[in-house]
């Protein structure tokens, strides 16, 4: 059976047989690097544990969008939440 869930503007493909695809956000942390903020510094700035956004970085689970927004705020709120959050598989 197959289910989907919206993460940002992609779409996150889970297969029970399979359990899900494994995906990351890399533009999300490109631009974390680019503006030298660490994973760490970012949770503590939108009021998250940071092994929750770990896990959510990975894809083990899915962000809100007012995280999503939170996220893209603290980084550049210039960004494009579809670039930022784009997911490709790992």
């Amino acid at each position: 059976e197959m289910s989907a869930s919206l993460v940002g503007s992609e779409m996150c493909i889970r297969d029970s047989k399979r359990g899900k695809r494994k995906m990351r956000f890399t533009n999300l942390l490109t631009e974390l690097a680019r503006k030298n903020i660490s994973k760490k510094e970012l949770a503590e700035k939108i009021s998250m544990r940071p092994e929750t956004l770990y896990k959510k970085i990975r894809g083990g689970s899915d962000f809100t969008y007012p995280e999503i927004l939170r996220i893209r705020d603290e980084i550049d709120p210039d960004l494009k939440l579809d670039y930022l959050f784009k997911m490709e598989e790992a």
